[in-house]
């Protein structure tokens, strides 16, 4: 009884693409609207594909890539394409104004600015001579990436991104005083979506309600890479309200064969009786989980 106990070693560094299962057909992104999901494999070639046309518009380790992008299946294929070419990605909050704008980009001084296409004029208005990557979404497809007018098709080998690559660049809120850098590593990233999912026992039957930003770590982290790490699904809506969250879990509840039991409905506004009958697991602040039958 009075024998020393010896702590487990710690767990090996991973680089960010360890959240990715090639081949696997299970979910792995869910948009509401569009056609289809992205299965964990498709999530996995979407990457590849988008890593090689970054580099072929230069992207590599030690540079960085900002990214301008609403919430949406996309960010997440294009920061993990960022970290395969061992880049780093810096998500910036597509309301920011124009003066905003100009300071994070002046501090980052990215060689890429992602911005939606046909969109983002105060960011594009800032970025000045940086170059500016145009993103269309395709759902269920990858993005399709252009510069000025002329698609990135050109894609260029890469030497995959470790685990000691920063993998995102973000900044203290300023509240106080000027914001600060904050980098991550790959590895650093990967410990904290691993103990996410550890501490909240993510399985690959769980489906990750995602309603925090993704340019915020918390939404991006806690909500989307633990889950895919998990193997799990993300449920990424491309605009919210509280309306559309209950219908929406309603309908992953039928689609996807969730637990239904009944309960009895009290008069209620009308966007609260849309709400599911099904459980709803919380597991972090601002997001939910289902828990698939079985």
């Amino acid at each position: 009884m009075g024998g020393t106990v010896t702590p487990a070693p710690p767990p090996s560094p991973e680089p960010l693409l360890a959240v990715l299962r090639e081949g696997s057909s299970a979910p792995a992104l869910i948009s509401p609207g569009d056609t289809a999901a992205i299965s964990h494999g498709e999530l996995a070639s979407a990457v590849l594909r988008l890593a090689g046309q970054l580099a072929g518009l230069g992207a590599g380790p030690g540079q960085r890539v900002a990214m301008v992008l609403p919430n949406g299946p996309e960010v997440v294929e294009l920061l993990l394409a960022v970290a395969a070419v061992g880049a780093t990605a810096a998500p910036l909050n597509p309301g920011y104004t124009s003066a905003e704008y100009r300071f994070y980009l002046d501090d980052l001084d990215p060689g890429l600015v992602l911005i939606p296409a046909g969109g983002g004029a105060d960011a594009r208005a800032a970025a000045g001579q940086r170059t500016i990557v145009d993103v269309a979404s395709q759902p269920p497809g990858p993005p399709l990436l252009s510069v000025a007018g002329r698609a990135a098709t050109r894609k260029a080998p890469f030497t995959p991104g470790s685990a000691e690559d920063v993998a995102l660049l973000l900044h203290t809120s300023g509240t106080t005083r000027r914001p600060k850098q904050v980098p991550l590593r790959q590895r650093n990233v990967m410990a904290s979506a691993r103990a996410i999912a550890a501490h909240y026992a993510l399985t690959g039957h769980d489906i990750s309600y995602c309603v925090m930003p993704l340019f915020h770590v918390h939404g991006l982290i806690a909500s989307a890479l633990a889950q895919l790490g998990a193997g799990g699904s993300v449920v990424i809506p491309r605009r919210l309200s509280p309306r559309r969250y209950w219908q929406q879990l309603t309908e992953l509840g039928r689609d996807l064969g969730l637990r239904q039991p009944h309960h009895p409905r009290r008069t209620q506004p009308a966007w609260q009786q849309a709400r599911p009958s099904h459980p709803v697991r919380p597991v972090v602040q601002f997001s939910a989980v289902e828990r698939a039958a079985g």
